[in-house]
């Protein structure tokens, strides 16, 4: 590990390293207490304290430069990524991605960007970015993917990937962030977009990693497509319990 340049030489535990995707910058923190496991109590607090996260970050400034996880990012740009990686031999499978990423679309843009709905985000909040002591003590971390977006962005994560299958912990994960801030009947409405709109920018994340590309086969990809195209009527994607490559 290298030194990070522009950074104080205070900060002893950060650093760059040559992974295989290229470098990556690096923070070592605190050993964060607790397990992923998760009842209906701790679903309830965790969507409690991204409410409040989301609060607080409305006062948050920088100059530094970050992306925007808007629309165009999650569904434009993430067909194109997929259109240029996987080329001719899913035509058919990513036209009606790109028809569902339209319908998708128009859902997510009637969401005005204001101060209440629209700003700083985790990013990655699929439910297995914390952990819970047995006191029920909450830490999240990973905050790699966080970039300006809409709120109701992280609240469809959770949805996508550990409130896909457990309708009890989604329901509790809802009320707990509507406890601090209720949406709008415009950002309910357009939570299933954003699921879509997640799955799609998790497609093509997974084309820049170059350490698994030895799973991403013909039936991986099948799997992929078929979470969003062959999922019965009113059912979520329900993901790999591998939770390395698929969260």
């Amino acid at each position: 590990m290298t030194d990070c340049p522009n950074l104080p030489r205070s900060c002893e535990k950060c650093g760059l390293i040559n992974a295989p995707e290229g470098p990556r910058y690096v923070t070592l923190f605190s050993y964060a207490e607790g397990t992923t496991d998760m009842d209906e109590e701790q679903a309830f607090m965790l969507g409690k304290a991204l409410a409040e996260l989301h609060i607080v970050s409305g006062n948050f400034n920088t100059n530094l430069d970050r992306y925007e996880l808007d629309a165009s990012e999650l569904l434009d740009n993430s067909i194109t990524r997929l259109k240029e990686f996987l080329g001719p031999e899913w035509e058919v499978e990513l036209s009606q991605l790109e028809l569902l990423a339209n319908d998708s679309k128009e859902k997510i843009v009637a969401i005005e960007k204001t101060a209440g709905t629209y700003g700083v985000i985790g990013g990655d909040v699929h439910g297995y970015n914390q952990h819970f002591t047995s006191n029920n003590q909450l830490t999240m971390f990973d905050f790699e993917f966080c970039a300006y977006g809409y709120h109701v962005y992280d609240i469809a994560t959770f949805r996508w990937s550990r409130g896909s299958d457990d309708e009890a912990l989604w329901t509790a994960f809802l009320n707990g962030y509507q406890s601090v801030r209720k949406l709008t009947n415009t950002e309910l409405e357009a939570i299933d977009a954003f699921v879509v709109a997640r799955h799609l920018w998790w497609m093509q994340f997974l084309t820049d990693l170059k350490e698994y590309q030895y799973h991403f086969n013909k039936e991986f990809w099948g799997g992929a497509f078929g979470r969003l195209l062959n999922k019965p009527k009113n059912k979520r994607p329900v993901l790999s319990k591998n939770r390395g490559i698929f969260n």
